[in-house]
């Protein structure tokens, strides 16, 4: 299941990198060049899903993060990137579990945890896009000193999350 649901969201990145890119002033005159990159980029790293090749995953994230970084600052659609970066993300994850899961026998308590694991990636996804969406359409002014304690309590959230998910999977 990891392995067919991390090839989809290999595709969903490439087609929204795509449309992004597509939905520029220039269109597709010319942004041919960069279709056809992310079209071969996604080609390996779907071959790597299926051949088993574990190098394909961070040089597939690498590159789509580097098209959607790209796609910014040529001023292409952001909410089409980050999606393309955050479907880019979970494929990049669920590669690496399919890998891990292809050497143990399918039996129940695998997929269990292989159904868990996607469950988590897909809530912090929808979460993660859920708060792209709200960034993207709230303009906020802050002050310095504002953005200071957003940033300090951000980094102590932060910390207080990867605490409680290291306790949890203890």
């Amino acid at each position: 299941m990891a392995r067919r649901l991390g090839a989809l969201l290999v595709v969903l990145a490439m087609a929204a990198l795509a449309a992004g890119t597509l939905s520029a002033p220039f269109g597709l005159a010319a942004g041919w060049p960069w279709l056809l990159a992310l079209a071969v980029l996604s080609f390996f790293w779907l071959a790597g899903f299926w051949r088993g090749w574990l190098w394909s995953a961070p040089w597939g994230l690498a590159g789509f993060t580097l098209a959607a970084a790209a796609g910014l600052l040529q001023g292409l659609g952001a909410g089409w990137m980050i999606l393309g970066l955050v479907a880019a993300l979970c494929a990049w994850d669920l590669h690496y579990l399919a890998h891990l899961l292809q050497d143990l026998a399918p039996a129940e308590a695998h997929r269990t945890l292989e159904r868990r694991h996607i469950q988590r990636v897909l809530t912090v996804a929808g979460l993660s896009l859920a708060l792209a969406a709200v960034a993207l359409t709230l303009e906020v002014k802050l002050t310095f000193f504002l953005a200071l304690l957003l940033g300090l309590l951000a980094a102590w959230g932060l910390g207080r999350a990867v605490g409680f998910l290291r306790g949890e999977a203890d």
